[in-house]
């Protein structure tokens, strides 16, 4: 498929499994080959360039059995996103400098740009099972141990325990369009699958300059929702089910309460203008935490499908798991044997008491007693968190925990100087995080992900850690380049 031009004609070669894909464009990673000249002009030097990117290519981009290749595509369906909002109001004056306003604010996007795993293994497949949780059947266990011969791996495990390890073979032969195209994987196409919510309710009290008070006071309280907070995101453990993902979004902030508020002090001449131009203001902002959620270790694939993601199983009050401060959610270790060094938790040496097979709560929750002994499970307060079994999804759902609180008052002193008409100065002190509080960020994962003993424990702090103080200079509006701060602990 050639595109042709009057002025020019342009060529892009996209190498899949050792061919070359003619499409008007650029091709690869932006290399053009672009000639120019009238419709009548002569092919051959073309087609013999074309031709040497087809051997590269087919070099370069081999794919096999034992050496799949991952695509991207793109719906040729793909809609374009839009959002639909709306928003109800009211303003009410109180009296001649003071008034409120409530609003009601809300938006829904559709046709939101994602992801699908179009090539997804079933769910259960490594551990040869069906996506109806019946085992594979003899036939299905032979085509295993055929592939098996021809590319390596396991087989169809005998039994379940601790150490069973993941059919890549079964999960290979388990995708859709393994019987045609047996060396592609993932196949990821970009479509529209995902859609968002928000409704927040606003209300607004604004005080105009009264005796040299002025203020506006603002609450916010609002529920966020979607399935992918970033562009193009894709689910999360359950590659057939959006739905699934829908969940808070990551940027979602149930309440927040901020106040502006200048006083500008009484004043009188005399001392060189030292006792008038005084000005004091404030901003406090406070906010409830931010969402945030648990996957499944990078190395471990509880669901058999080659995602890697896992959802574990959740049983309590979520709000145990939440508002963490600088620790982490207290876990139990793995294992049937006391495990040597000392235990994160407690400080201490590891004891029998230590394992999750003889923590009640942890073995109460259990899906199964063999993937609890192999990864553990985490206990805080009357909530506990524990594996599923092999080959099923857990309940946890998508940003369910909540983070930490924020909180930051930021003050500013201001004295005014007028000269002349025409010359003015202005000093100011500012002071952010008056109280030097400390806002600690969310959890943040110590190793690849759940289950290690300092999974989700907070690294950082966030935004604003030490109290600093800054000074400047300006007059006639112009910034003196003597400016200075300086933070203290």
């Amino acid at each position: 498929m050639f595109g042709r031009s009057r002025e020019h004609r342009v060529f892009r070669y996209r190498a899949q499994a050792g061919t070359a894909d003619r499409q008007r464009g650029d091709w690869c990673a932006g290399n053009t080959y672009r000639r120019t000249g009238e419709l009548e002009s002569d092919w051959a030097l073309q087609r013999q360039h074309l031709s040497r990117i087809d051997r590269t290519a087919a070099a370069v981009f081999k794919c096999a059995l034992d050496k799949q290749c991952t695509i991207q595509a793109t719906d040729q369906n793909l809609k374009t996103a839009y959002v639909t909002s709306w928003s109800l109001g009211f303003q009410q004056q109180i009296n001649s400098n003071l008034s409120i306003q409530a609003d009601y604010v809300g938006n829904h996007g559709t046709k939101l740009v994602g992801m699908q795993y179009t090539n997804t293994p079933a769910l259960g497949a490594g551990y040869c099972h069906n996506p109806d949780g019946s085992s594979f059947t003899a036939t299905q266990i032979a085509a295993v141990a055929t592939l098996v011969g021809k590319v390596g791996g396991s087989a169809c495990p005998a039994s379940f325990g601790t150490s069973t390890a993941v059919s890549a073979a079964a999960i290979e032969l388990s995708r859709p369009l393994y019987g045609k195209f047996p060396y592609y994987s993932y196949i990821y196409t970009v479509s529209n699958p995902d859609m968002s919510n928000y409704n927040g309710a606003q209300i607004t009290l604004t005080q105009r300059p009264t005796h040299g008070l002025s203020y506006t006071l603002g609450f916010t309280f609002a529920h966020a929702l979607d399935m992918a907070t970033s562009e193009r995101g894709g689910p999360t453990n359950t590659p057939t089910n959006f739905r699934s993902d829908y969940s808070n979004s990551e940027f979602d902030i149930r309440k927040r309460f901020t106040a502006t508020l200048t006083y500008a002090l009484p004043g009188r001449d005399g001392f060189a203008q030292s006792l008038k131009g005084w000005k004091v203001t404030s901003i406090i902002t406070a906010q409830s935490a931010l969402p945030w959620g648990a996957a499944g270790n990078a190395s471990i694939d509880v669901a058999g499908q080659n995602e890697f993601v896992d959802r574990w199983n959740f049983s309590g009050n979520p709000a145990d798991f939440s508002d963490l401060g600088k620790g982490s959610v207290p876990y139990w270790t793995s294992g049937s044997t006391i495990p040597s060094g000392t235990n994160p938790r407690t400080g201490q040496p590891y004891v029998a008491a230590d394992l999750a097979i003889n923590n009640p709560t942890c073995t109460g929750a259990a899906a199964s007693m063999v993937t609890l002994q192999r990864f553990g499970c985490y206990v805080r307060g009357g909530s506990v968190m524990s594996p599923p079994a092999y080959g099923t999804y857990g309940n946890l759902v998508r940003d369910f925990f909540r983070g930490n609180t924020f909180t930051n008052w930021d003050a500013s002193v201001i004295k005014d100087w007028k000269f002349t008409e025409r010359f003015s100065g202005e000093f100011r002190l500012e002071i952010f995080n008056v109280l030097n509080h400390t806002n600690f960020g969310n959890p943040q994962l110590m190793a690849a992900a759940i289950p290690t003993p300092s999974a989700h424990r907070i690294r950082s702090a966030g935004r604003i850690t030490r109290r600093t103080w800054q000074t400047t200079t300006q007059h006639s509006g112009a910034v003196v380049p003597e400016s200075s701060s300086w933070a203290s602990g």
